[in-house]
């Protein structure tokens, strides 16, 4: 029986639909990243109601760019979703059938060497685990990025303060 390592065999489940497995990873960095817009179009709105730094576009084309903004992040969460969840089915419909179609390899005579109850929980609730990792892969990379961009916006509007909450940050941790 041929086993693959974890690595090979994430590999092989992105490579079984790769489309739905970069359309999901995509827009879950994008969703991430489009939770800083609402900040910095605020910012501006602010900025232009106070006179500190008058805003191009205006006030009101600025709420609505504040509101296209969001909409444009819920229809990619939504489609992330979708995306999200049709990879997983896909990955959960191919380790069941190698499973079955390994379980029927084996000789007639020769038994499951776990109880049948066992064996069916097993393909139940591990083959959604196993499945369910190469979606945290996004989310790990989302989170990176998120907080890429949140540090060097915020080290754009004040290192000083930026530099002390990490460092803050870093003796609380």
């Amino acid at each position: 029986m041929k086993t693959l390592g974890t690595w090979k065999a994430t590999w092989e489940m992105i490579r079984f639909r790769p489309g739905h497995y970069l359309t999901f990873s995509a827009l879950y960095v994008f969703g991430l990243s489009s939770r800083l817009f609402p900040g910095l179009i605020l910012q501006a709105i602010f900025d232009d109601l106070t006179g500190a730094a008058p805003a191009e576009p205006g006030v009101w084309s600025l709420c609505a760019l504040l509101a296209a903004a969001e909409m444009a992040r819920i229809v990619a969460d939504l489609s992330r979703v979708y995306s999200e969840e049709t990879f997983r089915c896909y990955a959960w419909a191919l380790l069941r059938a190698n499973i079955v179609a390994n379980v029927l390899r084996r000789p007639g005579a020769v038994p499951l060497p776990t109880s049948p109850g066992d064996a069916i929980s097993r393909l139940r609730g591990d083959v959604m685990e196993v499945s369910d990792w190469p979606s945290w892969l996004p989310y790990l990379l989302g989170h990176a990025v998120f907080a890429a961009i949140a540090i060097a916006i915020m080290f754009s509007i004040h290192p000083a303060i930026t530099l002390a909450v990490g460092s803050v940050i870093r003796l609380r941790s």
